[in-house]
Formats: C-alpha cells, structure tokens, sequence
C-alpha cells in the first residue's frame, strides 16, 4: 500500500520538465523510416522527492500530439542530484511506423524551417530510491511526460559561397554534365543555428533566380551539419542551358554577385522520410562573380 501511494504519486508528475542540449540525427540508415538519434546531455527537473535513481527503460517522441516514434536502448544510467536528473541518449535507433510517417515528415519540416519547435518526450523508467530504515525499493514502469523545445534550422540562413569556379565538362567523366548544363562547383561555409547535428546522406535541391524561374538543381553529396559554423562544404549547381534564366545567370555572373534559391522537393533525397520533410526548405545564397571558361 505504502509502496503504491508514492508511484501514484511520481506518475503524477515526477518530472517538472526536461531539455535535451542536443539532438543528433542520422538519416543513412538502408531502412528510410529508421534513423538513430543521440543526445549528449539530457536533464529534468524533478519533484522534491530525494533519494533515488533512474534507469531509463523507454523513450518516445511527440509531435501535436502524435507518437512520431520510439528510442531503442541503450540509454545511459541517470544520475539524480539536487532535484536534477542527467542522463543521455547514445545512439539510439529510432523507429518510426507507418501511421507515424506523415507526423515525422512535420517533426523534420519543423525543425527545419522554424528556429525553435516544441515537442513532447515520453517514456517509463525504473525508480529506485532509498527509504532509509524501510530499505531500498524499486518501482517498475514509472511514466514520464514533457514538452521540451529545440532551435531549429531556420532555413539555414546564413550561407556563405566562398568560390564558385565553372567546371570543365570534358573533365567530368564519373558524372558526365551535357552539353546543355553547366556545372559550377562551389565552395561553401553554413552557419547551423540550430541544436541540431545531422547526417543526411545526398541531397539534390531545386534551383531559382528572382521571379521563381527555375534555373537547375544544386547536388550536396555526403551532406552533413554540425552545430555552429561548419566550413569548406562543397557543393555543385549544374545549370539548364536550355533555359533563358540560366542562360542569362551565367552571363550575369561574368558581371556581378548573383544570388540564387534553393528549394527542397520530393527527389531532394533518395530517404523517402527525410525527402518528405525537406519539402519545406528554402534558402538561398549569393554566387561571386566569376570568369566564364571559353
């Protein structure tokens, strides 16, 4: 009875509130709808109930209110000190099913474009405390429930071209480039704003001038971000000859920076769940000037 009295109690809100200092994401996996997600550092703030730890069972992810998918173990011991607990998520796998596929593409959309989305973590945990006198006791399957909010990528706004050189086409001979394109590889620095490290394999993003006019598709092989300035990432824009835009793109920049959009759309990765969530990027960055080969 006594036993039962304090884990109605914890269910009823042991934990105040918790935050992640960080969210790392893999998208690589051969399994598009399975990624592993790590946090270096994972703290809650808890009731005033002292003398316990907390090994954590399971862990799930909320997004409006829809499961988006649950955490595999392992799960580092918690550490319990001065009404905080600690722990981290170590590479845990993350498996989204089916009904859960729509709410994980808006969970990436989110993070992606806003620069601070709230979602909800849940999960149980085994609680084992010290009653003193009474002994050491154990309750299994204790729930925990909270909001927790992270930065996002905001459309990662502050992207640098460092260099933008016209490639050869006589040169490309693994990733043949027509007649009809050309192809500038650039060198780039990202700022991440977010609190987000992500791995997320090729993208292709479709490419614009001012006006929408669609001017071809911007290739980021082996894509990946981490938190803060991320430095000489490569890149290469192949332009589409046969249109005006591109045309008059390549001959603007023979005169002058030029800035360009890049837009996510349903082929921007072969991961069908990330593709889905990337739908939503929009960003741009500014060309240098640059000599046209002959």
């Amino acid at each position: 009875m006594f036993l039962a009295k304090i884990k109605r109690k914890f269910e009823l809100g042991v934990i105040k509130s918790i935050d992640l200092d960080d969210m790392s994401l893999d998208f690589t996996l051969p399994d598009p709808w399975v990624s592993t997600l790590a946090s270096d550092r994972m703290t809650g703030r808890l009731t005033a109930i002292p003398g316990f730890n907390w090994p954590i069972q399971q862990v799930k992810l909320k997004d409006n209110g829809v499961d988006i998918g649950h955490l595999d173990p392992p799960f580092a011991p918690a550490s319990v000190r001065g009404g905080i607990i600690t722990s981290s998520l170590s590479k845990c796998t993350m498996h989204i099913v089916p009904q859960s596929h729509a709410a994980f593409a808006h969970f990436v959309a989110a993070l992606t474009t806003k620069a601070a989305h709230t979602f909800s973590i849940k999960g149980n945990a085994d609680i084992i405390f010290n009653l003193g006198r009474l002994g050491i006791h154990t309750l299994h399957g204790i729930d925990f429930s909270s909001d927790l909010t992270l930065r996002g990528l905001a459309n990662l706004p502050n992207i640098t071209c460092k260099s933008a050189v016209i490639v050869q086409n006589t040169e490309e001979r693994e990733n043949p480039v027509s007649a009809d394109t050309v192809a500038i590889q650039c060198q780039f620095d990202m700022q991440n704003p977010s609190q987000l490290s992500l791995i997320l394999g090729d993208l292709i993003l479709a490419t614009s001038v001012e006006g929408n006019q669609h001017v071809g598709m911007t290739t980021l092989e082996s894509f990946s971000l981490k938190v803060g300035m991320n430095s000489d990432m490569h890149g290469k824009i192949v332009l589409d000859t046969t249109i005006d835009a591109a045309k008059s793109l390549v001959k603007a920049l023979e005169v002058q920076d030029q800035r360009v959009y890049l837009k996510g759309f349903r082929g921007t990765s072969k991961n069908e769940a990330l593709s889905a969530g990337l739908v939503t990027l929009f960003t741009s960055v500014v060309l240098p000037r640059f000599v046209s080969a002959t």
